[in-house]
Formats: structure tokens, sequence, C-alpha cells
């Protein structure tokens, strides 16, 4: 999975759109967050998001996601970020996991309507961050 200019300035539109923090992980780790509290770049991820992620791997169900109210997963081991609402999908490659799209808030929780503009993001996301993908940026 790569991070092109394009995913970047794309997330970073797409912040004002669900007024939500982003982070995508690889398998191991954090690559891309735009949050400045909870950046933990190249940190490894939870233990909770490593099961996550082999639940995930073993059905192979792109169209999968968590809408979290409460019971708030942590993202990286010593997480100590006040969640209020947190939505997470699995990033998908040649029918392949390859990561994870975590959106966050720490003001107010994600109603049943975010997930039109989550599911959105998450499309581009899969195509901006595929190694075929070609960054005209």
């Amino acid at each position: 999975m790569k991070i092109s200019k394009t995913i970047i300035n794309y997330l970073s539109d797409s912040y004002s759109m669900l007024k939500s923090n982003i982070i995508i992980t690889d398998l191991s780790s954090i690559i891309l967050s735009n949050n400045k509290e909870l950046s933990c770049i190249n940190t490894p991820l939870s233990n909770e998001l490593k099961k996550l992620i082999i639940k995930w791997k073993s059905s192979a169900n792109s169209e999968q996601y968590l809408l979290l109210i409460d019971n708030f997963i942590n993202v990286c081991n010593n997480d100590s970020y006040s969640y209020m609402g947190q939505m997470i999908f699995p990033i998908f490659h040649n029918n392949k996991l390859d990561g994870l799209l975590i959106f966050f808030r720490d003001k107010q929780n994600f109603i049943q309507s975010s997930l039109k503009y989550a599911k959105t993001i998450k499309h581009f996301t899969q195509i901006f961050t595929d190694n075929d993908f070609i960054d005209e940026n």
C-alpha cells in the first residue's frame, strides 16, 4: 500500500465532510494520520486491531465495517485518546486485506447516516492507496 499525494489531499478534504479524524494503517502499523494528538505514525497497532485484522482477513468481505458508539478500540498500545465515536473499515487491494481506514471523533458520536460519507471515502482511499495508482500530482 502506498501513500500518494492524492490520498493525503483527499483525506484532508474529507476531514471537513465528516468532521472526523482519519487514520490509515497497513496490517502492522499506522501509516497516515491527520490528528496531531494521535499521530502514532509507524507505531504498531493495538492487539485489538490486530485481532480485527485476523478476523477480516479470514472472511475477505470488503463490505465489513464497525460503527462504535461505545467500547472503543485502542488504535495503538498505550492509547489514551478520549474517543466519542469510531468507524473502522477494511482496505482491500486485489481482493486482499491490506490495511484499515479508521475514522474517530472526540466531541460527538457518529450516527448511521455518517456511514454514507465514510463508505465513499473508503472507496476512494482504496483506489488512491493501491500500489498501481498513478499519482498525477
